[in-house]
């Protein structure tokens, strides 16, 4: 976490039954990123990589500031993707 929110005092996550799935929520209350050098910063892929493998699952990622502060990430997956 402090990773992505330096400043954070609160991160909670949430993971709630759909009708034909789950969401799963991430917040926290930060107002900054951490300052990191370079080789620290990983080489993953992201919130693009995250968006792609929950579309690849049929699924769908939100992810933004919130309007009150601090940062959300939303993932919906179904429990079955269609043609399992």
């Amino acid at each position: 976490m402090r990773k992505h929110a330096a400043d954070a005092d609160l991160v909670r996550v949430c993971l709630h039954e759909q009708v034909n799935g789950i969401e799963l929520t991430v917040v926290n209350d930060g107002h900054r990123a951490a300052a990191l050098p370079p080789r620290a910063r990983g080489g993953g892929f992201g919130l693009d990589g995250m968006r792609e493998r929950a579309a690849a699952m049929a699924g769908r990622l939100d992810a933004g500031p919130r309007d009150t502060g601090g940062w959300q990430v939303r993932a919906r997956l179904p429990v079955r993707p269609p043609g399992t």
